[in-house]
Parts: structure tokens; sequence; C-alpha cells
């Protein structure tokens, strides 16, 4: 028995002529899939027939069930490639002794036994033939229509007459499928197969990509109240006198706003400005009157609006370091030429001729508004409401600036502060744009606590007021507080004040905790452990899918939801 195989594109023709160029009597066929030779069964009819009138045994192999199918319809056994099993296959007998050979008065030619065994050629339309189905048998299958072909060729054959030794193929050979075998392997496979995947798809499903949810409602209690709060800068916090400590804060700021005029008129107007004055005699104070004189290199005179005392010089070893202060000038006329911020050095006139002179000078910081003609300027309603405006921008900016500088966790009570405005002078002249300007300078004071200090506070006072086996290891939920009453003093440094606090005492809970500790449990284990959690009021588990039976063992695909 030999083995052919051909390819989709061999024809019945190109088969046949494999057939009849083989010596064995028992041929596999294999047939891929789609084969051109098995598109039809008439094909295969054709080529059982040509097998029969060879007096070769032929068994079609494949994979593809339509090939076998259609096989079988043509009468030809079949062998399918994964499911095997194998037919009786006839054994083959060898003569080893004395053979008695038929005469040769019984013998025919070999053109007459070659006229017996061959039979005619299928007909070219295989249209009109009609499907035979071929007798299937437990040793070398033949056609009805070769019997008499091959009755001749066995009876022409050596006959065996004495011990004969036989070689078993069937061993070498899987035996050609059964159809209802096949067909019941196939039918489970397709009925097992999908029920094996989908549990097998719902086991992974759960076990990558199971998630367990969990909602917790914490045991918590409502608690409200108003009380007297002493913030003091020494002293430790004592809840009995409902003290905590405190810091004091203090910050200097000034600042400069301009401000439109609402009135245009024809005016001569005088420059204005700074000047720094400098004390390089000795370290003695100076003082000087308002109006004193310094004069400009070009001859320009400016006066002191205010009078001033210009500090001692540090005189170190015989060597002296001048002393300086700044001071406020106007030009002594009108007009433009006044304007400058050249630097320039001011002599002062009073000290002509005098060892001072050298020893006492100004230097121009800038000076400007000097004008003469027709300009917007300010009325004294617009100078009065400059004024307040400044004053109330410059409030804020103090308690903005002690804000941005406070120590993290600290916090500021505004209404505590205490702001002096130091200084607060208007430029009544105007700019080009017809803008005055105002000049204020201020400081503040004002009480600080830590925000941790007064919760500390607000927690022992409420768990002295409620019983501790009603909420378990509470922690305080501050939803607001509103501090009132103010009353700083800060010649002993204490604050008095007013909280009124809206909060709720919620039992302490570690969802981490919780979460790790029930990683890989069953449902009915989680309930239980959240009923054994003193600070749970109640809780909700579910898996998905829904088909799990433990939570994951992965913390991280478990979702701890606090309420």
């Amino acid at each position: 028995m030999i083995k052919i195989s051909i390819s989709r594109s061999d024809s019945l023709d190109t088969v046949k002529r494999k057939l009849a160029e083989t010596s064995s009597r028992s041929v596999i066929l294999s047939i891929p899939p789609g084969a051109e030779l098995a598109a039809t069964h008439k094909r295969l009819i054709a080529l059982a027939n040509f097998a029969s009138q060879r007096g070769v045994d032929l068994y079609i192999e494949s994979v593809d069930e339509a090939v076998l199918t259609r096989a079988e319809e043509a009468g030809l056994e079949t062998i399918h490639q994964f499911f095997g099993a194998s037919a009786p296959v006839s054994d083959i007998v060898v003569p080893t002794e004395e053979v008695d050979v038929v005469g040769e008065g019984d013998t025919q030619t070999e053109e007459q036994d070659r006229d017996d065994f061959e039979e005619e050629e299928p007909k070219d339309n295989l249209e009109d033939e009609q499907p035979r189905a071929m007798p299937i048998t437990t040793g070398p299958r033949r056609s009805s229509s070769a019997s008499a072909a091959q009755h001749a060729f066995f009876a022409s054959s050596p006959k065996i007459t004495s011990k004969e030794s036989r070689i078993d193929y069937a061993q070498s050979f899987p035996e050609p499928t059964k159809p209802r075998l096949r067909r019941f392997l196939s039918i489970t496979v397709g009925v097992l197969g999908p029920i094996l995947l989908l549990a097998g798809g719902a086991w992974a499903t759960a076990h990558f990509l199971g998630k367990a949810n969990i909602a917790i409602t914490l045991k918590r209690m409502p608690w409200q109240k108003e009380m007297v709060i002493t913030a003091v800068t020494s002293g430790p916090s004592e809840v009995a006198s409902d003290t905590v400590p405190a810091e004091l804060f203090t910050e200097k700021k000034n600042l400069t706003q301009l401000f439109p005029g609402s009135e245009e008129k024809d005016i001569s107007q005088k420059a204005r400005g700074t000047i720094t004055i400098y004390n390089a005699y000795s370290s003695a104070p100076q003082p000087l009157v308002a109006t004193t004189r310094f004069v400009a290199p070009d001859g320009k005179i400016y006066r002191l609006l205010n009078a001033v005392t210009v500090p001692g010089a540090k005189v170190d070893g015989g060597k002296i370091t001048p002393s300086t202060i700044v001071a406020d000038v106007v030009a002594d006329e009108a007009g433009e030429s006044y304007n400058r911020d050249d630097k320039a050095k001011l002599s002062i006139p009073g000290f002509a001729n005098s060892p001072k002179a050298a020893g006492f000078y100004g230097e121009v910081i800038a000076i400007s508004g000097g004008f003469t003609g027709r300009r917007k300027v300010p009325t004294q309603a617009d100078l009065d409401n400059a004024k307040t405006k400044t004053e109330e921008i410059l409030r804020s900016a103090l308690i903005s600036a002690v804000a941005a500088g406070k120590p993290d966790g600290f916090k500021v009570l505004s209404d505590s502060a205490d702001i002096q405005i130091t200084k607060l002078t208007v430029n009544p002249n105007s700019n080009e744009e017809g803008n005055f300007s105002v000049f204020a300078e201020g400081t503040i004071r004002v009480f600080g606590v830590r925000e941790s200090d007064l919760k500390d506070l607000f927690l022992k006072t409420a768990k002295a007021e409620i019983a501790q086996d009603e909420i378990p290891d509470a922690k305080l939920e501050i939803a607001s507080v509103d501090y009132s009453d103010m009353k700083p003093n800060f010649s002993n440094g204490t604050l008095t004040m007013t909280a009124k606090i809206d909060a709720a005492l919620v039992s302490t809970f570690d969802a981490t905790e919780f979460q790790q500790a029930v990683a890989g449990l069953s449902l009915d284990q989680i309930r239980s452990a959240l009923a054994a959690t003193p600070a749970v009021k109640e809780g909700a588990v579910s898996f998905w899918p829904r088909w799990m039976n433990n939570a994951p063992k992965d913390p991280a695909r478990i979702k701890v939801e606090v309420k």
C-alpha cells in the first residue's frame, strides 16, 4: 500500500495518470481542502470506477469534511487525517514453497488478459452519469463493473499449495474512519468546545479582571457649639479655660495711588518731589525747618515742605560715615524747567560760609509736576476721596502682606488687626494725563493661631459632651467655623473671641487597611468583617462579574468608598 498526495489544482486526468503509474494494488489518495478533483462527487465516482477497472483498492484521506462526504457518496472508503482509525486491509500472501502453476491450456495471452481487465474509460460527459454506491468490503474493494476482469486476474494467479508468509500492513496504515464515529466526535467537539471556551473565558474574566466594590457608611454624630476662646501669646492650651496659644504678626508697607482730577483750568504748577539729605559733618543730629532752601547747580531753588531732623553721622576712629534722611521738596517757582531726576547735588545756602556747608547737602531723587498752562486739576472733593480710597487700599495691602508671610498652618484673625496709617500725603499737582497722587504708609499688628490647636480644642470639647461608646475613636469633621466679637489686647498679648462651630464626630476608619484585610475573602466573610468593625454603621458589598465567589487577591482591584 502506498500513499499519493495531490495538489488542489490536479485534475481528474492527472490523478488517473498517477494511479496508472503505480504498481500497488492498495492506494491512499490524500486530497487537500478545496481540491479541484473533489469539487463534485461525479468526479470522485469517475475516479472510483477507474480504480476498480485497474483493480486498485483506493482510500480517500482528507481533513475536509466535504471531501470525505463526497467520497463516501461515490462509494469510496475514507480516512480522516485527525480522527484516524483503521479498517481491515487484506493480508498479502507470498508463496514460499511449491506452487502449482496453471497449465498452458488454461493461460490466456497477455493481450487477451489486458483486454479482459481493461474496460472503457468513463464518458467525458459526467453530467449524464448517476452516482453509484460502491460496496465496502473487509478485503480489497472491487467494483461490480470490474468483477469479470478481476476474476480472470485472480484465476491466472499462482496457487498457494504450502506454507504462506503473511505481512500485516494494517499496522502501518490507519483504518478508514467510519462516518458514524467521525460524526459523533464532530458533534462532541462542537458541543463541548463552546462550553469549555465559555467556562474558560468566565474564569479568566473573574481571575484577571474581577473587581469588588465596598460602600461603607461610618457612625457619625452632629455637633454644634458656640464657645468663647482666649488666644494668648504665651502659655499652654487648656481645655478648661478654652485657651489656645497665639502669635502676633506685624507688617509695614507704603504705596502711591494716582487719581484723575475733575476740573480743567489754566494753572501755574510748581514741581514737587523727594531728595536725600546727607549729614557728613558730625555725629550730632541737625534739625532743618520747613521751607529750608536747597540750590541745584543750575541755580534752581527747592524748599522743604516739612521740617526734618537729619540724623548724626557715624564716627569711628575719626572716620565719618554720613547719615541720611529722605524729605519732600517743592520748586521755588512754577514751570516744567524745575522737573528733574538727574541725581543733582543740592547745596544749602543757609550753611554758606560755615564749616557745615560741605558737611550738609542734598541729592535729587525725583522732582516732577512743574507746569504752566491748561490742565485738569483735583477739586477738594477729589482730594478727600483720594485719601479715603488710598487708606482703604493700604489697609487691605497690609492684611494681605501678613497673610502671605504667615507660617504654614496658621490662621490670621484679620478682624483682630490693629492698623495704623503713619503717613498720608497728597500731591495736588497733575501730571500730563491730569492725574494727581496720594502717598500712604502704615503698619499692622494682628493675632494668629494654629488651626491644629483650634481643632484639638474643638475635639476635646466635643468628646467631653458625647459618650465615648457612641462614636469609638472619634475624629471631628468641621463643616464651618465663624469667629466674631474679637477683642484684642496688644499690651498683654491676649485675644478673646466667640467661635460658632458646625461639625460632626465621625468614627476613625482606615480604608486602606480594610482593603488589604478583605483581599481574597468571600462575600459572607467580608460582610462579617464589616459587622465586626465598631466604626461601621452599615456597608454594602458587590462583586463583578457576579459569578465571582471571592474578592480579588490584589487589593488594588478592591474599591472601598467611605461615606
